[in-house]
């Protein structure tokens, strides 16, 4: 056999081996993510631990998917999910889970805003991509996720710390707190006012003298949705001590 011929035996097989393959054959994240290809990690995806083709190859992005492709993308063998637009039944895509996202920006803009970040201060560790609370209806999916399960009516919501205004964060039943109320800056905290040590701190706020930036020393803690909250206090010429408690109690 002469040199030429082994050369040509030698190519030959090469480019049989760097023939690409299709995704599901690749078994690692590496050969699958060079290939580009979609490597599984969430852990809300049946497909957890394989290669699949990229979600939007199963309709939403080129073109609109069929009722075939929408089934494949939320078959076991893929994992996706399929959105349907909010406020059009017409338009809807195959997205990845929201927990296949790392980063921040790409988490908010992910299927038509459907998927929440829990940063660090919501998770106590490190942050993360989920769904949104209120669409999920399972309680350990829910507080796996750093939501708020209510056995009450079998829902789930997000924690009062992630609402930014009043209006929402009175909605779901938490309570907005200002610096009137012996809070740095105004947020939502949950409810647990009316709870001691809480229930009595207005009350003795109101007969301390006021300090020298013209707010009420805080009388105590209380515990709710895994943190620590200061004890809303009053502020002398704001809402009175039994206003704030009948405040609460609505919430």
């Amino acid at each position: 056999m002469t040199q030429m011929t082994l050369i040509l035996i030698a190519t030959f097989a090469a480019g049989i081996a760097a023939q690409p393959q299709m995704c599901k054959e690749y078994l690692g994240s590496g050969a699958c993510l060079d290939a580009g290809c979609r490597w599984v990690d969430a852990w809300q995806s049946p497909a957890v631990g394989t290669c699949t083709r990229q979600c939007h190859e199963f309709g939403g992005a080129a073109a609109p998917g069929t009722d075939a492709t929408k089934l494949e993308c939320i078959s076991d063998a893929i994992g996706c999910r399929w959105i349907q637009h909010p406020r059009n039944e017409g338009l809807g895509k195959c997205g990845k889970m929201c927990g296949e996202f790392m980063a921040e920006s790409n988490c908010a803009l992910a299927g038509y805003n459907t998927c929440r970040w829990a940063h660090s201060d919501i998770t106590g560790g490190p942050a993360i991509c989920t769904k949104m609370c209120n669409t999920i209806d399972e309680q350990a999916w829910c507080e796996k996720v750093h939501c708020i399960w209510n056995p009450a009516n079998g829902a789930c919501r997000r924690k009062c710390i992630e609402f930014q205004m009043k209006g929402p964060c009175e909605s779901i039943g938490c309570t907005w707190v200002t610096p009137a109320n012996g809070y740095a800056l105004s947020q939502c905290i949950p409810p647990g006012t009316e709870k001691a040590p809480c229930a009595a701190a207005p009350v003795a706020a109101a007969a301390t003298l006021v300090n020298a930036t013209g707010g009420s020393n805080a009388t105590g803690t209380f515990v709710a949705e895994g943190q620590t909250f200061k004890c809303p206090t009053m502020h002398s010429n704001t809402t009175t001590p039994n206003q704030f408690l009948q405040n609460a109690k609505k919430h």
